[in-house]
């Protein structure tokens, strides 16, 4: 007992907490949330959290899996929000300190809110996406965007989608979400560090840990171009009564999304995420740069299409777009690959380059699996021309 009434135990507290609302929506914030109360002052580890909580097998390595890290980043970011808007007038407060496993509680007096706190500047430009970033976007945890089939008559449905999509399932349609990382007032991103293991490889990520301490990794933010492909992707499948579901790579494994048919955007800081799926195809999306590899050039073709400047915001730049098999038979991959997926997505939205598409497929022999490269010159997020220009069956 306390002179402001009892002292809440932090378990009870918890257990309050993850049955807000908030929380319900997340049900694997919630879990962790719970796991981290039960252990109290006991002392965990990123590898008990990763195969406690989020169900990783026995030889789960935290080095190359920051999943635990990006889930704790989530957890913190979530109580922020709780206490921020339901939560505001609670007499405690659950808090996580940075790089710890240990949940805390404390008076909400002791607690201070994110305007009391001063805010960090950091003036020197430097190679990391700050600009790029783009933090329009956010795909929460296990958050589902679904539009709702409309009823009645629906626009028919074009022949690349109609052979890549069964009739009754959604699209599950996943959404990069490169590494960033994140200091209490600073989120920065080197499009060459797409690993947590990488960050001593990028010197201006170093000046800013120096500057600013050790950052926590996050995989909280998408960029621009892929939210507004997403808007347009949904909305065409939607105008044909088809459902759609959303989701980041962070909350996807490759089995999982080997296991169903998706459609899978990924981009130069998040290309690496999906290799495995990836391997084999002829065109690549070069990691950390903004150039298609051509592995095995037909005659006249380039070995690389780079990316061009003609403007400070306009820029000729190129893209893959490819269906491949699923892992499991029966299911379809349709890959976009590309710095500005939304270029890519108004391809596949418009019936015309929809109908020079298939006159390609069927002048190479009409294969169900094919992957092809697509040049688009891009004001800013505006596409203002784009034309497919190389062309591959298989596998």
């Amino acid at each position: 007992m306390t002179a402001d009434g009892p002292e809440p135990d932090l378990r009870a507290e918890a257990a309050r907490v993850a049955a807000s609302a908030r929380f319900q929506k997340a049900p694997v914030l919630r879990d962790l949330l719970l796991y981290l109360a039960r252990r109290g002052a006991e002392p965990t580890n990123e590898y008990a959290v990763g195969v406690d909580v989020l169900g990783r097998r026995p030889d789960f390595d935290p080095k190359t899996d920051s999943s635990v890290r990006v889930h704790m980043g989530r957890l913190r970011q979530r109580l922020r929000d709780y206490y921020e808007n339901e939560g505001r007038a609670d007499g405690f407060r659950l808090s996580l300190p940075a790089g710890g496993y240990q949940i805390q509680l404390e008076r909400a007096e002791a607690a201070p809110s994110a305007a009391s706190k001063p805010a960090r500047e950091w003036r020197r430009p430097v190679a990391v996406a700050l600009g790029a970033l783009a933090i329009a976007a956010l795909i929460a945890d296990n958050v589902r965007l679904r539009f709702e089939t409309r009823a009645g008559s629906a626009p028919t449905l074009d022949r690349f989608w109609a052979d890549a999509i069964r009739r009754g399932d959604p699209v599950t349609m996943i959404v990069p979400a490169p590494i960033f990382f994140q200091w209490p007032s600073f989120v920065a991103r080197d499009f060459f560090v797409n690993s947590p293991t990488e960050f001593a490889q990028s010197s201006p990520l170093r000046e800013l840990k120096g500057k600013l301490g050790e950052p926590e990794v996050s995989q909280l933010y998408t960029v621009a171009s892929d939210t507004l492909a997403v808007g347009v992707l949904s909305r065409y499948l939607h105008d044909r009564a088809i459902s759609t579901v959303v989701r980041d790579t962070s909350a996807v494994s490759i089995d999982m999304l080997g296991a169903q048919s998706a459609l899978l955007m990924v981009g130069p800081g998040s290309v690496i995420q999906a290799e495995e799926l990836l391997a084999g195809m002829n065109f690549s999306l070069k990691s950390g740069t903004r150039a298609v590899l051509n592995r095995r050039p037909a005659p006249g073709e380039k070995v690389v299409w780079a990316e061009a400047p003609l403007a400070p915001l306009r820029t000729v730049s190129y893209g893959i777009v490819a269906r491949r098999p699923g892992k499991e038979r029966g299911t379809e991959l349709v890959v976009l690959a590309s710095r500005h997926n939304n270029a890519l997505a108004a391809m596949l939205t418009s019936a015309s380059e929809l109908e020079k598409l298939e006159t390609i497929r069927r002048s190479n022999g009409s294969p169900r699996h094919f992957e092809a490269v697509v040049e688009y010159e891009q004001n800013a997020e505006k596409v203002l021309r784009a034309k497919w220009i190389a062309f591959r069956p298989g596998p």
